[in-house]
């Protein structure tokens, strides 16, 4: 998953290995029982204005968790440019509220609400004091003078003046770049069991009090409808056409649903394919439409992350090499699954994680879904 951005692990190689990544091949996607795994950051809504409430879903599997194992942090002064959030300043203890929560059986998982700070934009380093300085030149033109004239507190003092209020047709032109120029990341650190560091970094815009200015985007969360495997005939395929190719699919349910039919038919001679069908596609409008016509509208892409975990008394005595896994090739909702080549192996639980993506856009909001649900494999 190299380009999920959101939840990144601070965690250098030989910590991975102190975590019990030295029995090879354990990967990644692999959940075993007894390490932490994060499965997902999940914030509603993905993207806040300052005063806004943010609610975080933190769900892990492995090891158990409890909301009293994470001490949470944040800055809300991030250096760096658009491509390199790497230096928090004045990091601190997160204010926040605890909320009971339950994401499913097999996951263990902690809910927090915070407030985005009222100043949080003003005495943020993301927006320089001499802000119409770091608009590039080709930008210049397309803000009114006497907008660019205005110290940085002047002109967010103007921009949150025109909340809730009729924006002039005028000003509606401008309010995309303007949008994008008042965009900041802040960052979240959790410390799990004082072992394993977690930093996760939120948008913060105006976005949302002005979504019925056209071209005034709204980030939401990915939503899954489905998993499921594709069996199809041939072996060791790396992709196939569900209008060309014979198959049979095998939709897989949640875990706590037991009337539902959630076995995989193994045989040779087939390859299989881990399927995830999403929704909720945000529109996206970048600020290079103002100088490069060609740039119109865009639609965010879904990749999907896979995460799964076995019986462990089925896997006991198993070579890691005989169990199921999953080519993590391309990032999207759709890659070779292996099933397992022991036969002890019949049971798995596995999650989804969908995450919106798009470049043309700066500081982007993350948004994210998790599904988790549950199959068998079936030997012929």
């Amino acid at each position: 998953m190299g380009i999920r951005k959101k939840v990144m692990m601070s965690i250098a190689f030989c910590y991975l290995l102190f975590l019990g990544c030295a029995q090879f091949p354990s990967s990644f996607e692999w959940v075993e029982s007894d390490r932490i795994r994060v499965l997902d950051f999940i914030y509603e809504p993905p993207e806040a204005a300052p005063g806004d409430t943010v609610n975080l879903l933190a769900v892990f599997a492995g090891d158990s968790i409890v909301p009293a194992d994470l001490q949470w942090n944040v800055s809300y002064k991030l250096g760096g440019n658009s491509f390199n959030l790497d230096i928090a300043d004045s990091i601190v203890p997160l204010i926040y509220t605890s909320i009971d929560t339950t994401f499913s059986q097999n996951t263990f998982s902690v809910a927090i609400q915070f407030i985005i700070p009222d100043d949080v934009m003003e005495k943020s380093s993301m927006i320089p004091e001499d802000w119409s300085s770091s608009i590039p030149d080709e930008f210049q033109q397309y803000v009114p003078p006497e907008i660019l004239s205005m110290s940085k507190k002047e002109f967010l003092d103007t921009v949150e003046s025109l909340i809730g209020q009729p924006v002039d047709p005028v000003m509606q032109f401008y309010m995309p770049l303007i949008m994008e120029l008042l965009t900041i990341k802040i960052r979240l650190f959790a410390n799990v069991k004082g072992i394993l560091p977690v930093r996760s970094d939120y948008t913060v815009r105006y976005n949302s009090h002005f979504a019925d200015v056209p071209r005034v985007n709204v980030n939401t969360n990915p939503v899954i409808n489905s998993i499921g495997v594709y069996k199809v005939k041939g072996a060791n395929l790396l992709s196939f056409d569900t209008t060309k190719d014979s198959y049979e699919y095998f939709r897989l349910f949640a875990s706590d649903d037991d009337s539902l039919s959630d076995t995989i038919i193994v045989d040779k001679g087939y390859t299989y394919f881990i399927d995830g069908k999403s929704e909720n596609f945000d529109s996206v409008y970048s600020v290079l439409a103002f100088v490069s016509p060609e740039f119109k509208d865009t639609m965010e892409t879904h990749f999907f992350g896979w995460f799964y975990q076995f019986n462990d008394a089925e896997i006991e005595g198993v070579d890691p090499y005989d169990l199921m896994s999953i080519a993590i090739a391309t990032g999207g909702s759709q890659e070779v699954l292996y099933p397992p080549s022991d036969k002890r192996v019949k049971t798995f639980t596995l999650w989804a994680q969908a995450y919106d993506y798009n470049l043309t856009e700066r500081y982007r909001p993350d948004g994210s879904m998790l599904k988790e649900v549950s199959g068998v494999f079936r030997y012929e």
